[in-house]
């Protein structure tokens, strides 16, 4: 059951760091939501499509910001999509296109409002990613009966529809991402070895088409003994492939450890790069405005009190990780997209709330974005919520602690000299319920470790 807190609000600062607005924000719609794609709007707000979980009204959603993440508006539609990435797309007029399921392939085309101006049923059973294509039509990836692509017209008309044959699958694939390439064709990407899974192995494959849709090649990959699961495909440069989802090194191993792949122009790999985190996956990418990748996920939380955290991971062509990132605001982020202002959006979940979160070109953002090793101060507050007493710890050299309330009011300041600690113990159980603030300062440095304490009696 969710457990709501009446007092309990998002405070929303935000910090400017070469003139890019950053942010982290939570949307309650009150059923239990999921957040699946988000995309920048034209107009540099965001939109963002999930689902709603729960009764009156259980369906899909679209909700609109502006460049602050202040909502403008909502809309909820009444039949089921898919937990894929790309589920939803800004279209040319700047209305949007939503696929799902209503027995059937089900696009919803709306304006920019998010009104309704059609709806099409296609052959198929369920959609896991769609796009609008050069000829201002639409491409919809399906894994039923067999991975699948369906063509349409600008009205969502029937144009034609493939099926694929892929290694190991039989009358059923994960089929999780889907792109127009560059050379105007189409890529697919899921897991194929499907039916080996309880074997505790399985395989990822990327098949590429021409726009036609007819099967140009299909590649394969995987690890001895072990496991790896693509959740997402993006192109890179020299008409190459990012891939990016998870591996297990080996049978009976019982963590994951977040993967990318990058292929050439055929899928062949040219290398492969494994998170160092363990219980780590990522779910989305895309690419930056310097012509890297930036991947978007789930690892476990690398500070105290457990759980999991937003994942946020920048590579370089060469493969080498440029920097990772974590938000304890989200348990995972579903979603990421590269901003006009060359930072970046994530989509994520965190308790049946809809987390957003705008980061700047190093991947921070505002409250609790957190940085790596060796500059990072990892902060930990725990227990989180608190009846008033809790621990605060730390990784990394500290000059002052302080807190604050919401109105910037001094509730508890610490100095540090020589030889400062890793943890801290604090009594505030005589201050009022609500939210405040922690600022753990290093020398120049104040930008990184601003996190919300709510407190409950």
């Amino acid at each position: 059951m969710k457990f709501r807190l009446s007092f309990l609000f998002l405070v929303f600062i935000p910090s400017v760091s070469f003139s890019q607005i950053t942010f982290q924000r939570i949307y309650d719609m009150g059923t239990g939501e999921s957040a699946y794609t988000v995309v920048q709007t034209f107009d540099g707000g965001y939109a963002i499509c999930g689902r709603k979980n729960l009764s009156p009204s259980p369906g899909a959603f679209l909700l609109r910001t502006n460049g602050y993440g202040d909502t403008l508006w909502s809309k909820t539609f009444p039949d089921y999509i898919i937990n894929a990435e790309r589920i939803m797309r800004q279209t040319s007029d700047s209305g949007f296109i939503i696929c799902g399921n209503d027995n059937a392939i089900f696009l919803v085309k709306t304006d920019k409002n998010g009104d309704t101006l059609w709806t099409s049923h296609l052959p198929g059973k369920v959609a896991t990613g769609i796009a609008q294509t050069a000829d201002h039509g639409y491409i919809v990836v399906s894994p039923w009966p067999s991975p699948n692509l369906t063509k349409t017209d600008g009205s969502g008309n029937l144009l034609w529809q493939k099926t694929y044959q892929v290694y190991g699958i039989q009358n059923y694939g994960a089929v999780y991402s889907m792109l127009q390439a560059s050379d105007g064709g189409y890529v697919i990407s899921g897991l194929c070895d499907y039916n080996a899974y309880e074997h505790a192995t399985l395989s990822a494959f990327l098949l590429k088409t021409n726009a036609d849709g007819d099967s140009s090649w299909t590649r394969k990959y995987s690890t001895p003994n072990g496991k790896v699961d693509i959740y997402s495909v993006c192109q890179a440069d020299g008409n190459g492939y990012f891939l990016a989802g998870c591996m297990v090194p080996a049978a009976g191993t019982s963590y994951s450890q977040g993967y990318l792949i990058r292929t050439n122009a055929t899928g062949d790999t040219l290398w492969s790069s494994r998170n160092h985190y363990q219980q780590s996956c990522f779910i989305s990418t895309d690419n930056t405005a310097d012509h890297n990748i930036i991947a978007a996920g789930v690892m476990q939380t690398p500070y105290g009190g457990g759980g999991q955290a937003i994942m946020l991971s920048k590579y370089k062509q060469s493969g080498d990780l440029a920097f990772m990132r974590s938000f304890s605001i989200g348990n995972y982020g579903t979603s990421v997209q590269a901003t006009k202002d060359h930072g970046f959006v994530i989509a994520g979940e965190k308790d049946g709330n809809i987390i957003l979160i705008k980061t700047d070109s190093l991947g921070k953002a505002s409250l609790n974005g957190i940085s790596d090793p060796p500059n990072l101060l990892n902060i930990s507050v725990y227990p989180n919520p608190s009846k008033g007493k809790f621990r605060v710890s730390w990784a990394g050299n500290a000059t002052s602690l302080e807190i604050t309330d919401i109105g910037g009011h001094f509730v508890y300041r610490k100095e540090f000299s020589q030889n400062p600690p890793l943890s801290l113990d604090i009594d505030l159980s005589k201050k009022a319920e609500g939210t405040y603030i922690i600022l753990l300062k290093t020398e120049g440095d104040t930008r990184s470790g601003k996190i919300i304490l709510s407190l409950i009696r």
